[in-house]
């Protein structure tokens, strides 16, 4: 080869660089904009991801505290009544606050039976079990069909056997929430 040999070479590579250089820096620009765009996706789908399980996290929070708060609130109201039946009989604000705390309890329990885990749905259901055999009990002998030995303060036995449960189900609930375990033993709090 010879040095004018050497310079068309040059000159070829000089010009096809010349009239390359537009489409190489566009692909260049193409990918850097595709590039950005999936990072900008990505991103956008991991912050909506975080949301929705911060959504879902706030959600179970409250359906725990609502639960919780009705299950104690209906617990309280039956044992009032019972109260109630054994010293004047029934008084229509009694009734009242019973039937509600009955209501804001049933709808609870109704949502936490689409919400929350089946551990902590086992331990809400002993409650409901004890809270309506309670109840129950409380409206026969107060419609005059109780059955021997159901008497107010069988009403009562029989809503003390839930005071577990409801300190079970509260450390669940916390545990689930991260908040960290309550132990039944030694807890003062009920």
């Amino acid at each position: 080869m010879t040095g004018a040999t050497d310079a068309i070479i040059v000159a070829v590579v000089g010009v096809l660089g010349t009239l390359l250089s537009p489409f190489v820096s566009t692909w260049l620009t193409l990918k850097n904009r595709r590039l950005d765009y999936d990072f900008n996706r990505r991103d956008k789908e991991a912050e909506r991801s975080h949301d929705d399980m911060r959504a879902t996290f706030v959600e179970r929070r409250n359906c725990y505290i609502a639960l919780n708060t009705a299950a104690r609130e209906n617990h309280a109201a039956i044992r009032v009544k019972s109260h109630s039946l054994e010293s004047s009989g029934s008084s229509l604000e009694v009734d009242k606050a019973l039937a509600e705390a009955r209501r804001e309890y049933r709808l609870r329990y109704g949502e936490g039976q689409m919400m929350i885990p089946d551990n902590i749905l086992q331990l809400a259901s002993r409650i409901n079990g004890i809270l309506a055999d309670s109840y129950g009990m409380m409206k026969r002998i107060e419609e005059g069909t109780g059955q021997e030995g159901e008497n107010p303060d069988a009403v009562r036995r029989l809503l003390d056997t839930a005071w577990e449960p409801l300190r079970e189900i509260r450390a669940e609930m916390r545990n689930d929430l991260g908040v960290g375990l309550l132990r039944s033993q030694g807890s003062s709090g009920i």
